[in-house]
């Protein structure tokens, strides 16, 4: 089970979500909530924000990358 959730990180962080909001579909909890605080205060994503936000990424860069070093289960 360890790979498979392994493989699931792995291939969300290899997608193109930020250019494409239908990769988010398959990855995201319609549910989901992405909360963290910042400069601002505290910050709460619904899926709609989160999608919003990925995609102004995805306006703002030519490309992305994430290094994964560990996938911690």
């Amino acid at each position: 089970m360890a790979s498979k959730n392994q493989e699931l990180v792995s291939n969300f962080y290899s997608s193109e979500f930020f250019k494409d909001s239908s990769v988010l579909k398959n990855f995201l909890h319609p549910n989901v909530e992405l909360s963290w605080y910042g400069t601002t205060g505290l910050r709460v994503l619904d899926f709609n924000g989160i999608t919003n936000n990925s995609m102004e990424l995805g306006r703002s860069f030519e490309s992305m990358r994430a290094e994964i070093e560990k996938v911690i289960n």
